[in-house]
């Protein structure tokens, strides 16, 4: 029986106010409130080697003092999300809550009671029949295999219908503030962030929708921890946060047997003249070959857009499929990086996003979407487009898409991290305070800074004492 096509009408990358906007030099700011030397110098420290722009986002918990992160400011940051950047994004395709048959939502580790699905169902005005799925656990993965989701989902309908699926990064109970210097990367490197994702199976859409779901695969291994990229765990004195493996090479030769087993589990996804047809080609993407990756068959790879989640792992993944030396295609995962941070799951549909933005994807062309977490989970998707997908207008990506001085830029920074070296000085803590002060009358972003230097730090002591048993509420919640 022919299988029912599952499209994709419509995908969209939020692009928090500009007020959210943070950068390098603020991050450092507020980073001293939080540690104490040596943390501080090394996470500062960490700052100024990281390819990172001063254009990324923090969400609004990051705006207070004292500090009081908690699940009741991360469900605020999700409500004002789903506000801002879902019912735009829906109600653009003239649909609302009452025409979608699945809800999927994903979040790398953010777990709440009622699920974040529940309340975007309630946000929509969803009908009380609607299938809705809550993810979370899986790390960045998630932004392949939450669309896996949603189009098995809705096929299982047996009826044409529409599954909107939200994949997001939420920071505001993810700010780590111990002493385990393992911990302090995701600090500098995660990024609010949200794509949303419009399936559907009606043959009318077929005409408008950008891309078919051609294959999708996941492989979810049990990886020794040392071969692990990063974790999310609590250290030695309880407090929580991602614990990062700064040794590309005790996780490289892993994740390039799964690389190669999601490729041969995509192939055999594919019917069996597709999938014989795919066999050469999926043996020269494995041996590194630079001819042009283009045929017909279904798994074409014409683009291949890895997860942007930290550059050491863009560069082991490209390297570990065999085009640590193409650039043209590593260029969105980069950027997506550089422009946006780590945005966790959302982050391949940033780098998708600026792949049609830039370049431009055309008609019959492929799409290889391969998500990876911490632990080296793998989900990936085949898309096929549908249309001549070039949208160098997008808003997203509307700064600096045509930025030639941006692009090279960013090349410039990955280079010099890779080779180890400083990409600029940023000032520390109280020097930093009195040049904010002086430099600005009328702050627009992080307007506790200003005072926090003359505050009584027993104050924020306390307040770091207090966010303890919230963080371990969190850690409940997300391990069950």
């Amino acid at each position: 029986m022919k299988t029912q096509a599952v499209y994709v009408l419509d995908h969209a990358c939020y692009k928090p106010p500009r007020e959210w906007s943070v950068t390098l030099q603020e991050s450092a700011s507020i980073f001293s409130t939080i540690f104490n030397e040596p943390e501080l110098e090394k996470v500062t420290n960490r700052l100024e080697h990281m390819p990172l722009s001063d254009m990324t986002y923090w969400p609004p918990a990051f705006q207070e003092y004292p500090l009081r992160l908690s699940i009741e400011k991360s469900k605020d940051e999700m409500g004002e999300v789903f506000e801002s950047a879902v019912v735009p994004f829906l109600a653009n395709h003239n649909l609302r809550g009452s025409d979608l048959d699945v809800v999927v939502t994903a979040c790398s580790v953010f777990a709440s009671v009622p699920p974040q699905s529940a309340r975007l169902c309630n946000t929509l005005g969803c009908r009380s029949d609607v299938t809705a799925f809550n993810m979370s656990g899986t790390g960045d993965s998630l932004g392949a295999s939450a669309v896996s989701l949603g189009a098995k989902l809705i096929k299982e309908k047996h009826a044409p219908g529409y599954a909107l699926v939200v994949v997001a990064e939420n920071l505001s109970c993810l700010l780590y503030s111990g002493n385990d210097d393992r911990f302090l990367e995701s600090d500098v490197t995660y990024r609010l962030g949200c794509s949303m994702i419009l399936l559907t199976t009606h043959k009318s859409d077929k005409a408008c929708a950008t891309y078919k779901i051609v294959a999708t695969g996941g492989l979810h291994p049990s990886v020794d921890p040392d071969q692990r990229f990063e974790e999310f765990m609590p250290d030695s004195s309880k407090k929580v946060g991602f614990r990062w493996n700064n040794n590309p090479e005790s996780y490289a030769q892993k994740l390039k047997q799964l690389l190669e087993q999601q490729i041969s589990q995509l192939s055999g996804t594919l019917d069996e003249r597709a999938a014989a047809r795919s066999q050469n080609l999926v043996k020269r993407i494995l041996k590194g070959s630079k001819e042009p990756l283009r045929n017909a068959d279904p798994l074409n790879v014409d683009h291949i857009i890895l997860q942007p989640s930290h550059p050491d792992l863009i560069t082991v993944g490209y390297e570990s499929i065999g085009l640590g030396n193409a650039k043209n295609q590593q260029e969105s995962s980069k950027a997506a990086f550089w422009r946006f941070g780590n945005t966790g799951p959302s982050g391949i549909w940033y780098a998708l996003n600026h792949r049609e933005s830039s370049k431009g994807i055309q008609k019959g062309e492929s799409v290889l979407m391969i998500g990876i977490s911490g632990r080296l989970y793998v989900n990936s998707l085949v898309l096929q487009s549908m249309k001549n997908n070039h949208t160098p207008m997008a808003q997203t990506w509307s700064d600096i898409i045509n930025d030639t001085e941006a692009k090279k830029k960013i090349e410039m920074e990955f280079d010099a991290y890779l080779q180890g070296k400083k990409i600029r000085s940023l000032e520390r803590s109280s020097s930093t305070a009195a040049k904010l002060r002086q430099e600005s009358q009328n702050p627009q972003f992080y307007p506790y800074i200003h005072g926090v230097f003359e505050a009584d730090m027993s104050r924020f002591k306390e307040a770091l004492a207090e966010m303890e048993p919230q963080y371990h509420e969190f850690v409940m919640n997300s391990e069950r």
